[in-house]
């Protein structure tokens, strides 16, 4: 679904059971198409504006970036106010900047505890076995 979408489906209950004009409340699933844009440069060694002006990069974060034309979208149909969107992006600051604090806490060893982790989420304790005796006689 193409941003341009994401309101005229909200704001239509009865398309694929949504009961809530929230699309975060929604059942069903959704999949989301959103043209992107990548507004920084590759690398310290990419001067980033050798093969784009500062004109185009403006001009695309106004018209083109697909988070702010979902936000204008849900606005302007009143799926979300202004305050809501904002506790919104609080909130996912939030949850990103305690990601990063919990990942700087792990570092040691983190790697190694998310496969073990994951291992033990995915695999029954014989396959984990099996897999353990194929890494070692090899």
């Amino acid at each position: 679904m193409r941003e341009e979408e994401v309101a005229s489906v909200a704001a239509k209950p009865s398309l694929a059971g949504l009961g809530s004009p929230s699309l975060l409340s929604c059942a069903p699933p959704l999949i989301l198409e959103m043209d992107t844009y990548r507004y920084h440069r590759h690398s310290m060694s990419d001067p980033g504006s050798t093969y784009r002006t500062c004109d185009e990069i403006s001009n695309v974060r106004q018209k083109r970036d697909p988070i702010e034309r979902v936000r204008k979208l849900l606005l302007a149909h009143g799926i979300a106010s202004e305050k809501e969107l904002k506790d919104i992006e609080k909130q996912v600051r939030k949850d990103v900047d305690d990601a990063i604090a919990k990942s700087k806490e792990n570092h040691a060893g983190g790697e190694i505890k998310l496969k073990v982790k994951f291992l033990r989420e995915n695999f029954r304790e014989d396959e984990l076995v099996d897999m353990m005796i194929n890494i070692f006689a090899t």
